[in-house]
């Protein structure tokens, strides 16, 4: 995890999350991920709440994916924790979905989502996206620090 760019995924699908990896592998950024299968895990993670990392080794990633479906806390409690939270709300939260339900995108965007994205079936098509994001967020955009 010593990339600077730095992902934290958000997905209580182990073979999405590994699909998304591999994509990662192939794709032309250096990503360090961190995988979290819900959102309480994750706002575990972004608290440090066991404090198993050291403040030193505790990295606040500068880009989240979020699945929304997912047992326990949910991707739209997640986007509205993590927006409502002075010290996480600057990091940037893109829904990655199975659902291309026009009410799912639209209530994204309403708890502060910075994009949505229908996962792709195919590995290829999931290289072209993972692409896509980072390249956007990684080349182009300034992300605070």
């Amino acid at each position: 995890m010593k990339s600077e760019n730095f992902v934290l995924v958000v997905d209580d699908s182990e073979h999405d999350y590994e699909a998304l990896s591999r994509a990662c592998n192939k794709s032309s950024f250096d990503i360090g991920l961190k995988h979290c299968s819900g959102g309480l895990q994750a706002l575990d993670y972004l608290y440090n709440e066991d404090q198993s990392l050291s403040p030193q080794e505790h990295i606040l990633p500068s880009l989240i994916l979020l699945d929304l479906s997912m047992p326990g806390m949910g991707g739209f409690a997640f986007l509205e924790t993590i927006k409502d939270d002075k010290d996480f709300k600057h990091i940037p939260i893109i829904v990655l979905s199975v659902s291309e339900n026009p009410d799912d995108v639209k209530q994204s965007y309403e708890h502060g989502a910075s994009g949505y994205f229908i996962k792709p079936l195919d590995i290829n098509d999931t290289v072209i996206m993972v692409n896509s994001i980072m390249g956007y967020w990684f080349s182009f955009c300034r992300l605070p620090s």
